[in-house]
């Protein structure tokens, strides 16, 4: 049986009908499910309430839950966040942060470990009260989302730090501070020179543009200056 040209346009036009409804439809029951489950997620916050604001893993775990079905959990003060009491939460901890940065920035310069925060953020709470790295994490997205602060959460030598001055690290400035990471000692010009196997121009540059935001602190001697980084080095809240 062959068809004719009109036909075969016919029978296209039904194919491509029941795909889009087929389509339609499921997008459709997508969306109920993703209300539905929106809706279970308000009931369990209203049942939960005390866990979420008191217990720091289910706390993380029900973040989660909101965020795979799309609900912005810091969005405003009327958001299933602002039902259970997060949001204060947040907000509080956030300016703490801003505090805290300020306070530590004469000793630690403009990076500071995020253990440093938890364990100052922790020193007068009881276990059940304390503030996990991922909090205070959650808490920096806020400062940065509302303020435009231009504080940045970095990663060197595997450990997470919070930077608090209003200017990017360079990879250059980024290889220096993973260089003398958990070293507490000065370090000259000459040194950094010879195990970076950097040229002198560079190595110059860098730490002076390290002085300049406060990452780096110098040590004025006969020989030759010592420079030391605070951020990095010092692990003064242990």
């Amino acid at each position: 049986m062959f068809f004719d040209i009109e036909d075969e346009i016919a029978f296209e036009e039904e194919v491509d009908e029941l795909f889009t409804k087929t389509i339609e439809a499921k997008m459709e029951k997508m969306k109920q499910s993703k209300e539905q489950f929106k809706k279970n997620l308000r009931r369990f916050a209203d049942t939960h309430q005390r866990e979420i604001n008191e217990d720091p893993a289910f706390r993380h775990s029900f973040l989660k839950m909101c965020k795979n079905v799309g609900v912005d959990p810091l969005s405003s003060s009327k958001s299933l966040l602002g039902k259970v009491g997060l949001m204060q939460f947040y907000n509080n901890l956030a300016i703490q942060i801003i505090r805290d940065c300020k306070s530590l920035s004469v000793k630690q310069g403009g990076i500071i470990l995020l253990d440093d925060l938890r364990r100052l953020r922790n020193k007068d709470k009881s276990e059940k009260d304390s503030i996990t790295e991922e909090d205070i994490e959650t808490a920096i997205n806020k400062i940065d989302d509302y303020f435009h602060s231009g504080y940045e959460l970095l990663t060197i030598n595997n450990q997470r730090y919070l930077r608090s001055v209003p200017k990017a690290l360079s990879n250059d400035h980024s290889s220096i501070l993973a260089h003398v990471e958990g070293k507490k000692k000065g370090w000259s010009l000459s040194e950094l020179e010879k195990e970076l196997q950097w040229t002198p121009s560079r190595i110059e540059h860098t730490i002076n543009e390290l002085l300049q935001d406060g990452y780096a602190w110098i040590e004025e001697k006969e020989e030759e200056f010592n420079y030391w980084f605070p951020s990095v080095i010092l692990r003064t809240l242990h």
